[in-house]
Order: structure tokens, then C-alpha cells, then sequence
């Protein structure tokens, strides 16, 4: 006989994100109801917990640019309302700084 452990609905997790927050991860369960219905997931959570984030479909890129650009309208989508971007790395978001620095070259045309 194996034991498996009891699960939580997906659907009923958030991130809780407050100025606060530094960062910090800060989970809340909503079990079903109005409280769940009233506090739609955002995508930073649905992506948290593997779930679709609802980006639309882009096209193949076609060299180097067009792949960093999807790449930074996709992870855009991941940045929380606080300005961070909830991660359980836990050193510098060199990754961020990189991406950031690509998209303003690219407006610049370099």
C-alpha cells in the first residue's frame, strides 16, 4: 500500500504581493467560494504553480533579436505588481538586467 498525500486545488492559490513584501513569497489558499471568485489568480501565480499564464502565441523567431524579444515579452509577463520578479532564486537578477538592457538597445537600434 502507498500513501499519497492529500492535494490542494490549484485554482485556490495566490501570491500575495504588498510593498511590504521585499520580494518575500507569501502564499494565501482560497477554498471555493466568493472569496476565491472575487481574487482572480494573477499570472505571476498561475506561472508559480505551472499553470497557463495566458501569453499569446508569438511568432518563430527568425534570428538572435527576434528570440531575446519573445523571450522578454513572455518574461514581462512574470514581473510582479511590486516591480520584482518571483523567483526562488535568491542571489542578484543578473537575468533581468541583461533583459532590460537588450530591450532599450533595441529601441535605439543597436
Amino acid at each position: 500500500m502507498s500513501y499519497t498525500p492529500p492535494a490542494t486545488d490549484p485554482l485556490g492559490w495566490r501570491l500575495v504581493i504588498s510593498e511590504d513584501s521585499h520580494g518575500q513569497q507569501k502564499w494565501r489558499y482560497l477554498p471555493p467560494g466568493p472569496q476565491r471568485d472575487e481574487w482572480p489568480q494573477d499570472q505571476v501565480t498561475r506561472y508559480a504553480i505551472g499553470l497557463d499564464v495566458g501569453a499569446k502565441k508569438q511568432k518563430k523567431a527568425k534570428n538572435p533579436g527576434e528570440a531575446a524579444k519573445n523571450g522578454y515579452e513572455f518574461y514581462k509577463l512574470l514581473q510582479s505588481s511590486d516591480g520584482h520578479f518571483a523567483t526562488e532564486y535568491g542571489g542578484k537578477s543578473l537575468d533581468v538586467d541583461g533583459v532590460s538592457r537588450g530591450e532599450e538597445g533595441e529601441r535605439k537600434g543597436h
